[in-house]
């Protein structure tokens, strides 16, 4: 399961959207120390490896 998306970001409602399984998905984004949203998304399991998640 690995699929790489970029999620569309609204600055207003920091919304992150992306698609996963052919289904739209969104969360709101909260960072304590005002870090803004990824400007993309992958989607991994316990089988991805750190540096094929970075980039």
């Amino acid at each position: 399961m690995h699929s790489k998306t970029s999620p569309s970001t609204s600055a207003a409602s920091s919304q992150i959207q992306w698609e996963e399984k052919g289904e739209n998905r969104s969360v709101l984004w909260h960072s304590e120390s005002g870090i803004v949203p990824p400007k993309r998304v992958v989607i991994g399991d316990d089988q991805m490896t750190a540096d094929s998640g970075i980039g």
